[in-house]
């Protein structure tokens, strides 16, 4: 009695043998290949952001009235690395159609309150949902000394 289950498994044998080598041979370059590019990198200038923005500041169109809303800040904290002076700032949009507004610098006795709105055409056809940012917004424009409180939409920068 011939066994015909083997010559499938033979198939399958033979096909595991041809390709395991290059598989095995491949995987030391894996790894190696991933260490040269974290490498080549290199480190972020001090004019970069230390993450990435999610949505950029934008001016709105001249041309048609803008309704202008509130942005919810969940969080702003200090970047870690003081001479950067960047804030990473992390929120909610009242939707996906609106643009973040250019932020608003305002002094108070000793306070720096940074006022953040946003904007949208008020013709447009939008999904009601929160629409998720971060934003990492450069204490550069403002040409002073960073006081020590620093307030975002009235919530307080965690140093």
């Amino acid at each position: 009695m011939k066994n015909h289950d083997s010559r499938p498994l033979g198939k399958l044998s033979r096909f595991f043998w041809l390709i395991f080598p290059a598989f095995l041979l491949m995987m030391p370059s894996v790894p190696g290949f991933c260490m040269l590019s974290a490498c080549a990198s290199g480190g972020q200038s001090r004019s970069e952001p230390p993450g990435t923005s999610t949505h950029q500041p934008e001016d709105p169109p001249g041309d048609s009235n803008i309704q202008y809303s509130p942005v919810y800040v969940e969080q702003a904290v200090m970047a870690t690395d003081p001479p950067d002076r960047y804030l990473r700032i992390s929120g909610h949009l009242p939707t996906p159609c609106h643009h973040l507004a250019t932020p608003e610098f305002r002094m108070e006795a000793d306070t720096l309150h940074i006022t953040l709105k946003s904007w949208q055409k008020p013709d447009a056809v939008c999904v009601q949902v929160l629409e998720p940012f971060v934003y990492y917004l450069s204490l550069e424009a403002y040409d002073k000394p960073v006081p020590a409180l620093i307030r975002v939409n009235e919530e307080p920068v965690a140093r």
